[in-house]
């Protein structure tokens, strides 16, 4: 990306023409051309009192650092939409739910595939009724769906406790 691009941002056009020449003529940094661009809109703020400059330098930053939504992955069938044990069309990899405090240690190579889940269920024996409703207690899935039921289960004992905590307020007059 051109550092040019960021001076689209700015609707003063003295300190546009004033950068743009300034950033042209010397051998600059693209970190000095940037601190160079917040000093002259803070100099313009606190002379004038502009108003329009004020969040300037933070709604620059925010359409370039950001991260933005990809409008493909939304409306896309062919998307990964993280949807918890959806599977990705090309790697077979099962999305799953990771504890918040394991996010450091994740490896997205280690999680289970759709080829290795299939052949781990036909290896359990099927022959009991309880062996069929438990089998994937007994794959690389079972892991991955404590903590979403740890999750879920989390989820609505907070909602329980706002409903409950409703009904009580609403029952006061």
């Amino acid at each position: 990306m051109q550092i040019y691009t960021i001076c689209i941002h700015l609707t003063e056009i003295r300190i546009r023409s004033a950068l743009n020449e300034e950033w042209n003529c010397s051998g600059l940094s693209s970190l000095q051309k940037w601190n160079l661009l917040k000093q002259k809109i803070e100099k313009e703020v606190a002379s004038t009192k502009n108003s329009i400059l004020t969040h300037c330098v933070a709604e620059i930053q925010l359409q370039y650092i950001y991260p933005r939504l990809d409008i493909n992955v939304s409306k896309g069938i062919n998307h990964l939409l993280k949807s918890p044990f959806c599977i990705h069309p090309k790697t077979g990899r099962v999305c799953v739910p990771i504890p918040a405090a394991d996010i450091d240690n994740f490896d997205p190579f280690s999680v289970p595939n759709i080829c290795h889940l299939c052949s781990e269920l036909d290896d359990i024996d099927c022959d009991s009724e309880k062996n069929n409703e438990e089998g994937y207690i007994r794959t690389s899935l079972y892991r991955c769906i404590k903590v979403f039921k740890s999750f879920v289960e989390q989820m609505q004992s907070e909602n329980k406790d706002i409903k409950n905590s409703q009904k009580n307020q609403s029952i006061d007059w």
